[in-house]
């Protein structure tokens, strides 16, 4: 009994430490949010469009159009799926995201059709990227018929290839 009593008490403190922990990761995203918002002129966000790896990405509007922000934390490792995370180290993530950023620029000034880039900044911690907002479904809440799901690999294999085009 006291040690049930005892395991009892230490997995709750774990809970309170989790929950801890939890609450003041998100009042510091919180926090790099409102900076993020005063800095690049935004309004809060008004969705949240997804969240993988070591980004998040929001839908916030900017000079009164609407736009998508991905808020990079280099520290985290990437969620491939919920069972898998492989851990990164944060100088990879920093690359990745170095990379999205130049690509990103580069493409969409090649080719209009990609989303631009109008903003980007980063610390050792945290980045972000401002780009134009491509509304549209999630992925994967898209229910599809063969047909189109055939003409969606098809346009997104023709937008690889002129990436492999340009060598990137």
């Amino acid at each position: 009994s006291f040690i049930k009593e005892l395991l009892f008490s230490y997995l709750m403190l774990q809970r309170i430490r989790d929950g801890v922990h939890e609450f003041l990761k998100e009042r510091q995203f919180r926090k790099y949010c409102h900076a993020l918002c005063d800095k690049e002129n935004l309004r809060p966000p008004t969705d949240r469009l997804g969240d993988g790896g070591f980004c998040e990405a929001l839908r916030m509007h900017r000079n009164g159009k609407p736009v998508t922000v991905r808020m990079y934390d280099f520290s985290r490792g990437t969620n491939i799926t919920e069972d898998l995370v492989v851990n990164r180290k944060s100088e990879e993530n920093r690359s990745t995201y170095a990379r999205e950023v130049v690509v990103g620029t580069y493409l969409h000034k090649k080719h209009p059709e990609f989303p631009e880039v109008i903003a980007h900044d980063s610390d050792d911690e945290k980045g972000y990227i401002v780009s134009e907002y491509v509304p549209g479904t999630i992925i994967g809440d898209a229910k599809f018929t063969e047909a189109e799901a055939i003409k969606g690999m098809a346009h997104v294999g023709n937008q690889v290839q002129k990436m492999h085009r340009l060598k990137l």
